[in-house]
């Protein structure tokens, strides 16, 4: 036998090796992809299972940050009437004391003429208080004053 003989039959023996591998690893892929699944049944059912419950579950999120938003809207409102409230609380006290109107009426110079004129018509500091609904003390630094007043 020759050499070229030797390497004829070397490479035929090759080739028939190299199909015989070819076909044996089809045939085996062929019969993974038949026997295996994915998923199997019960996997899937409850990957299902999970994912309805996180859509229920973001319907749920959904609905409460909407009722969470009213409810800010709602407070939001009850806060910006009663600001409104206040603000005209303290325009109207602001006018009052623009007046220099006290808590007993009048303005201070009126209080003060009126408990002046009731002194000298000779009634007492009890009286004039009771009288004017004003503190006994005040209507006596009043008269206190007037005195000084005179005296100087």
């Amino acid at each position: 036998m020759n050499a070229n003989l030797i390497l004829l039959i070397q490479f035929v023996a090759d080739i028939v090796l190299v199909v015989a591998i070819v076909v044996l690893i089809v045939t085996i892929n062929r019969e993974k992809r038949k026997t295996q699944s994915p998923l199997d049944a019960e996997a899937l059912a409850e990957f299902r299972r999970l994912i309805e419950e996180s859509k229920a579950s973001a319907d749920n999120f959904v609905r409460i940050l909407d009722e969470g938003r009213k409810a800010l809207k709602a407070a939001t409102l009850a806060a910006a009437e009663r600001e409104k409230h206040l603000r005209e609380l303290v325009d109207e006290t602001d006018l009052n004391h623009r007046g220099r109107h006290d808590k007993y009426g009048g303005t201070k110079e009126e209080k003060h003429r009126r408990v002046t004129e009731l002194q000298k018509k000779g009634m007492s500091a009890e009286e004039i208080a009771s009288l004017l609904n004003m503190p006994t003390g005040e209507v006596q630094l009043i008269v206190g004053l007037d005195r000084q007043k005179i005296d100087k």
